[in-house]
């Protein structure tokens, strides 16, 4: 039971430039208009991203993985917890390119992209 006589919590002054997840974000558009030349499928969306889709993965989250992970031997793996991960964060009521920037700034590390998360939200 927190003690109501605990005054005032102090808090923890974070701030982190997102320059690079705004990058990020305006690769997404770029991404899309490629997506035309990229291989498609029967109702235009770029096979990569249909692939996951079908999996009952959100979209935005999908194309954020796929923009984020490098082309890697594990991609896959990486691209399948990016999504969960960036799901679970955007339920939490993160905005995208916070959680985007938070995955990238702290790979591998829930505990500190959600922590990020909350900094820059604050």
């Amino acid at each position: 039971m927190i003690s109501s006589e605990t005054g005032n919590i102090p808090r923890t002054e974070f701030n982190q430039v997102f320059d690079f997840e705004h990058q990020v974000l305006r690769d997404f558009s770029t991404e899309n208009q490629r997506a035309s030349s990229a291989a498609v499928d029967e109702s235009g969306v770029p096979a990569e991203v249909y692939r996951y889709t079908q999996l009952n993965h959100e979209r935005e989250a999908v194309v954020m993985a796929l923009l984020a992970m490098t082309a890697t031997e594990d991609r896959d793996t990486q691209v399948l917890k990016f999504i969960e991960e960036y799901s679970n964060l955007k339920s939490m009521g993160f905005a995208p390119e916070i959680i985007t920037g938070s995955m990238i700034a702290y790979p591998n590390d829930l505990t500190e992209a959600t922590e990020a998360c909350i900094g820059a939200s604050t």
